[in-house]
């Protein structure tokens, strides 16, 4: 059986003036507390509890905490707030109804997740005050079936005083541990393939650097972060990938205006005017939404009769469309999932995580054996 599916992470190296420097803890404008528990069902699917505990340190702080916002798929899972408050000078100020919306944020094409924002204004969020916020987390169906994976970070970007993280599943699962500051004390119930694991953040923690625009100058891998994943093998990933999401795509009937492209291209003299053909013949039909959508929470490529029908698309759908015309015109087309740029939730060296995605492209190998990306 073909191999549709490449697995591939795309990263650069950037270079930093002299003046930057790392962060302290007097740098910090907040500091928080977590406390995340989490279980994991047969299916892969999540359900977790999380508690925040915050106080602001500076005048920088106040911001984020008179808006915080939490956002979640609306199609796939269900954010319930279990309690939210402020602590200042003495007195406790909860968040009332009136004070937490819930609506969806911009509404995407058709065929695509609903994406919602709960926006919480917290009331006193002044220099000192301390702010508390528990909520839950379910999930209706998981990424992929019988599969989990998650990344947890440890004081990235922030002042950590204190991080615990408890996790049951019923699917036995791989650890990748980086721990370059020795912080982290982990128990589990067995060496590998384990199913409980409880993580606690032993001191204090804040990785950041100052004198730099973002924070993607920092190299990755001086941070304290942990990968679970079912699987230890990124072949793996790509094969359940490619049974689940992808490889009936190529089973479909083309749509006419489908096949109208694929009738035009198959006309031209050379492989290169072809592929050309294809390419842009998609981008005049369909119209590019530049983003990552899931669909009932998998990332997974519409069908083409819906990427016809809607004509628009987002990577997946594009991706997806190319590959189908090219094979149908004789090239080996694999749809290949990157990470595009690198950005706050690519860290290297992890066990296969659904998260180290962003983006869909296309290789092509022509009948001389030649490779291309698109």
């Amino acid at each position: 059986m073909k191999k549709i599916i490449c697995l591939i992470i795309f990263c650069c190296i950037c270079i930093s003036p002299a003046y930057a420097r790392w962060a302290t803890f007097d740098d910090a404008p907040m500091k928080f507390s977590y406390v995340q528990e989490i279980n994991i069902d047969k299916s892969g699917k999540k359900e977790f509890i999380i508690e925040m505990s915050g106080e602001i340190l500076k005048e920088q702080g106040r911001s984020y905490f008179a808006h915080y916002n939490l956002i979640y798929n609306g199609v796939n899972a269900r954010i319930k707030i279990l309690e939210a408050k402020t602590s200042y000078k003495g007195k406790e100020y909860k968040v009332g109804k009136k004070s937490i919306e819930d609506k969806p944020l911009a509404s995407p094409a058709h065929g695509f997740d609903q994406n919602r924002q709960i926006l919480l204004a917290f009331p006193k969020s002044e220099i000192g005050a301390k702010i508390y916020l528990k909520y839950k987390y379910t999930e209706k169906r998981p990424v992929l079936e019988n599969f989990y994976s998650g990344l947890f970070t440890f004081g990235a970007g922030e002042f950590v005083e204190k991080e615990r993280v408890i996790l049951r599943s019923k699917i036995p699962l791989h650890i990748k541990i980086n721990d370059p500051e020795k912080v982290l004390k982990i128990k589990k119930d067995k060496h590998d393939k384990f199913h409980n694991l409880d993580i606690v953040l032993t001191k204090p923690l804040y990785t950041d650097v100052i004198g730099e625009p973002g924070r993607n100058i920092l190299n990755k891998k001086l941070l304290t972060y942990i990968s679970l994943s079912s699987f230890n093998k990124w072949n793996a990933l790509a094969s359940r990938i490619d049974i689940e999401g992808y490889a009936e795509i190529f089973k479909e009937s083309l749509p006419k205006t489908f096949v109208q492209i694929a009738n035009i291209a198959a006309q031209k003299k050379n492989e290169e005017e072809q592929i050309n053909t294809v390419t842009s013949l998609l981008n005049e039909k369909i119209q590019y939404m530049g983003d990552w959508r899931s669909i009932k929470g998998k990332f997974f490529p519409r069908s083409l009769k819906q990427i016809d029908k809607t004509r628009l698309g987002d990577c997946k759908d594009f991706s997806a469309s190319t590959a189908v015309l090219l094979s149908k015109l004789g090239y080996k087309a694999q749809i290949a999932l990157v990470r595009r740029g690198v950005g706050s939730y690519f860290f290297p060296n992890t066990l296969p995580v659904m998260s180290a995605f962003n983006h869909a492209i296309v290789k092509i190998t022509d009948k001389h054996g030649k490779v291309r990306w698109i």
